[in-house]
């Protein structure tokens, strides 16, 4: 049996899921003629709006093995007219393409694809709410080639409306990580239509330290240019997206480690959730625990949530269940993954991201509870 490691990268993941899929075994022995398998072209691209510069990872899928392609290329069309020829990119950076912990999720699978049997293709191209967008690639000399089109999702519609701080007793650990703040979101539904989303927050920061036995002079406001947030969904209705908290028992459904949900509890009506992020993820220990500073925090969090499309949710949702199950499928069964590619295998999605800020202040001496 093919042994996924949690340690993959999201593509990776992808693609061998698919493997995985075809090759888990049954109750029941059915012959498989492994060379009648055909051959297809795996193109996958994660899109941003809020970015010009785009990628697309092609490769090639076989009965066993993923390959990497002779030759190439990627074309894309908005709203019925070709907009960019993707090049074939031969840097070794990945800086400018790699999905950070802001889009896949603190401590979740990783994200950056895999250069090893992947070849990526770049490209400019704005993109804009309700655009329909096509790529379309060939691979080997036209041996292979596929499609896939999708609908810009719209920007989610939502306020950052309250917050609060508070000390979590029942939270196993220290009172470093017991301080909390909980956000709470508002907004209204798109009516008329189905909608997805992802929740994901990042955060940065100014720390003002000034010493406390007059010895040395104030010091001077530190700012640090911070990124993605763990978000802790508690036992939100909209975050689990419907789930029981039972329902972990059964299927890992209330996981969804990558905060994807649909609007399935608030369709054409409005939404109302709440998620928590702890302080000490502003502070470091020795910031936090000074004798002889007190140091004056302004955090700043920025609450992003993510119009998505129905493949990029149900691709997340599928990922969520298989980090949850891991390789054991004796009893859950093989986790299908979706693909929207006609033609090959794949998921390319398209995100609209939009962006709110609510900030907290706070004074600090070794006490923390002070």
């Amino acid at each position: 049996m093919l042994l996924i490691s949690k340690a993959m990268k999201i593509n990776d993941i992808f693609i061998y899921s698919l493997l995985l899929v075809s090759l888990a075994s049954c109750q029941k022995d059915i012959p498989y003629d492994f060379d009648a398998a055909e051959n297809k072209v795996v193109m996958n691209a994660q899109i941003h709006t809020n970015e010009d510069i785009h990628a697309v990872y092609l490769s090639i899928s076989t009965s066993l093995s993923i390959q990497k392609i002779k030759s190439g290329s990627v074309t894309c069309y908005i709203n019925g007219n070709m907009a960019a020829e993707a090049q074939l990119d031969t840097s070794k950076d990945d800086d400018d393409f790699i999905r950070d912990e802001a889009l896949y999720g603190y401590n979740a699978v990783g994200s950056a694809p895999s250069r090893t049997r992947q070849t990526r293709f770049v490209f400019k191209a704005n993109f804009k709410p309700g655009d329909k967008v096509r790529l379309e690639c060939t691979a080997n000399g036209g041996e292979y080639s596929a499609y896939s089109e999708v609908i810009v999702p719209q920007p989610p519609l939502f306020q950052a409306v309250d917050t609060s701080r508070y000390y979590n007793s029942d939270e196993n650990s220290n009172s470093f990580n017991r301080w909390v703040y909980r956000i709470r979101i508002k907004g209204n539904d798109i009516a008329g239509e189905r909608n997805y989303f992802r929740l994901t927050s990042e955060y940065d920061k100014t720390l003002h330290v000034e010493y406390m036995d007059g010895e040395d002079e104030p010091e001077d406001d530190e700012s640090y240019e911070e990124g993605p947030l763990h978000i802790d969904r508690g036992k939100d209705p909209i975050l689990l997206d419907g789930a029981t908290e039972t329902d972990m028992d059964i299927s890992g459904a209330s996981e969804n480690y990558y905060n994807a949900f649909s609007d399935y509890l608030f369709r054409d009506g409005t939404y109302d959730f709440t998620y928590q992020v702890r302080e000490s993820a502003f502070l470091s220990g020795s910031e936090y625990d000074t004798a002889s500073k007190r140091v004056d925090l302004t955090a700043r969090v920025y609450p992003i949530l993510w119009g998505i499309t129905e493949a990029e949710y149900n691709f997340l949702k599928a990922l969520s269940l298989y980090i949850y199950n891991g390789d054991d499928i004796t009893f859950t069964g093989p986790i299908s993954i979706p693909t929207n590619v006609e033609g090959g295998l794949g998921v390319v999605s398209i995100a609209t991201p939009s962006r709110d800020t609510v900030v907290f202040n706070r004074t600090l001496y070794k006490n923390p509870n002070l």
